[in-house]
């Protein structure tokens, strides 16, 4: 989709009811104390991550030639991440739990976004976005009730904004060289490496809880990477991923 799709789809998207359990809430009776301890411990680093990203729209206003749609677009993208981060603030306090300030993994990607410029911060937030689709694909598979109920929300809404990154490069790149291309190209597979080994590092516990394999998790995401690509690679005029780079996906897992 071009800019004006994107502007579009995420304007209709904001008008969507936020999901708000209240303190004191039931419905997870089902579910293990400590599965629901390693869910709230992971949804409070992902907090961070949502409520994050506050300066990408600022940016984006600066890039030279930027289509208004695409600025504006990029508004409302960081917008629909807080309002991720709302959700999940009422969710950890329905689970007794408060909301971190800082956490190691945040702190490293944040520092990396803000060290490399505009699109290098936008690389990792789709990085941080094949993760995130893949974390509330978790939930919602694994953990019955309002988790789960959130956990297939978002994820639906990460997927497009994976979705809009790679249209959002598919533009910017059209019509640049092939070595700017392919060196955009690794510089995000190289990013979603190194977020995907922080996740399996750091959120053993919920995998453990929920009883999925840290090399299953990297596969999904691969093929969450593969997907996206392949679909870019199919589409008249990409220029994302570069020409003469293929991708074969295979759905070697049930999307939701």
């Amino acid at each position: 989709m071009n800019a004006a799709h994107w502007h579009r789809y995420f304007e209709r998207n904001a008008s969507r009811a936020e999901l708000s359990p209240l303190p004191g809430w039931s419905g997870q009776e089902d579910v293990a104390d400590a599965t629901l301890e390693a869910v709230a411990r992971t949804l409070a680093r992902f907090y961070l991550g949502e409520t994050g990203e506050g300066t990408v729209a600022a940016q984006a206003k600066a890039v030279a030639n930027l289509d208004a749609h695409w600025v504006d677009s990029i508004r409302l993208y960081v917008a629909e991440e807080h309002r991720h981060g709302r959700e999940l603030d009422r969710l950890l306090r329905a689970l007794g739990h408060t909301t971190p300030q800082h956490h190691w993994s945040e702190a490293l990607f944040r520092h990396g976004r803000r060290a490399l410029g505009f699109r290098t911060k936008m690389l990792t937030i789709a990085a941080a976005e094949v993760v995130g689709v893949e974390m509330y694909s978790l939930l919602h598979e694994h953990v019955p009730g309002p988790i789960g109920a959130l956990g297939a929300l978002v994820a639906r809404e990460e997927r497009a904004h994976l979705e809009f990154q790679r249209d959002f490069f598919d533009e910017q790149l059209r019509g640049a060289g092939s070595l700017e291309r392919v060196v955009t190209l690794a510089a995000f597979l190289g990013i979603t490496a190194c977020a995907v080994g922080t996740f399996v590092l750091d959120h053993g516990p919920l995998l453990d809880a929920l009883g999925v394999s840290r090399a299953r998790v990297a596969e999904r995401c691969l093929s969450r990477v593969h997907e996206v690509l392949a679909r870019g690679s199919r589409s008249e005029g990409t220029s994302w991923p570069p020409r003469g780079v293929h991708y074969e996906y295979v759905d070697s897992h049930r999307s939701l």
